[in-house]
């Protein structure tokens, strides 16, 4: 499994060099998202077992590109933070991920994701490990998708 995981990755890695519409990148973050989501057994989804040294790399090409083409808002300038916030838009259920905003709050020192699809609360997750590296505005709804 976990060869097969390093194969998919590097493939995946070479289409997103490839790739030059905004198609072409669109159908790629779907791609991740499926991938993520594909259940290993009825506890786990691959997302919890392919190595983050494999898959941050990937993501962060996948984003990269997606901004460049400006399919995709910029949530964050610290990648730690970006790839947390996506990993958490990547497994969330809603069907079009182009209609999920998200928005960033702060109670005493902890700091939360909410998630909306369309206007809609999804899912609220609690980010830890980011003080002081936050360049998000608080409290602000932020569309995802340009």
């Amino acid at each position: 499994m976990i060869k097969f995981q390093k194969i998919f990755l590097t493939c995946f890695s070479m289409q997103i060099e490839e790739a030059k519409t905004k198609q072409e990148i669109i159908s790629l973050i779907y791609q991740m998202r499926y991938y993520l989501l594909l259940p290993i057994n009825r506890e786990k989804q691959i997302s919890e077992e392919v190595p983050q040294k494999w898959l941050k790399p990937v993501v962060e090409k996948l984003l990269d590109k997606a901004e460049e083409l400006k399919i995709i808002q910029k949530i964050s300038n610290n990648e730690e933070i970006r790839c947390n916030i996506w990993k958490y838009i990547f497994t969330i259920r809603a069907i079009k991920l182009e209609d999920l905003s998200i928005k960033l709050t702060k109670d005493k020192e902890k700091y939360s994701l909410q998630i909306f699809d369309e206007n809609i609360f999804e899912e609220k997750v609690t980010l830890t490990n980011i003080q002081d590296k936050i360049d998000l505005k608080l409290n602000k709804k932020i569309k995802i998708f340009e």
